[in-house]
């Protein structure tokens, strides 16, 4: 778990936490990526949502048909631990064992507990794309 030493990032629909508060960002059992591998792949993308979410695991479409309902979250210090399947968030045909998003093996783990609030930074994703000097399309 080494590799979370530097912090986790996840996508959030950001509507529902926007509108009952940053506490609301995750049930407990957040799926994360670490945020130095991430930040890896997002930047070799170009920030591209679709080839995120193929290395994320998510179903096609999921962000990039709508990105502007989402929101990035960067959390310093998280308390994490291997998913084991039952995660709120695991869904069929996309979760596996081992630690590694399937089909992009990337590193992902499940923030345990809620993580302290001041922990948190938000970005939109046109910001975090600015971050990396990525234009907007």
């Amino acid at each position: 778990m080494s590799k979370f030493e530097s912090g986790a990032v996840r996508f959030y629909k950001k509507g529902y936490v926007d509108s009952n508060g940053i506490e609301t960002i995750g049930n407990g059992e957040m799926f994360s990526a670490p945020l130095d591998e991430f930040n890896a792949a997002y930047k070799a993308h170009n920030g591209d949502l679709k080839k995120m979410e193929i290395d994320l695991g998510f179903e096609p479409g999921y962000m990039s048909s709508n990105p502007e309902q989402f929101k990035v979250a960067v959390i310093q210090a998280p308390n994490i631990r291997l998913a084991n399947g039952n995660e709120a968030g695991a869904y069929d045909g996309y979760w596996a064992p081992g630690g590694f998003t399937d089909p992009g093996g990337i590193s992902e783990a499940v923030i345990d507990s809620y993580p302290d609030l001041n922990s948190i930074s938000t970005y939109e994703i046109s910001d975090y794309k600015n971050l990396w000097g990525i234009p907007d399309e």
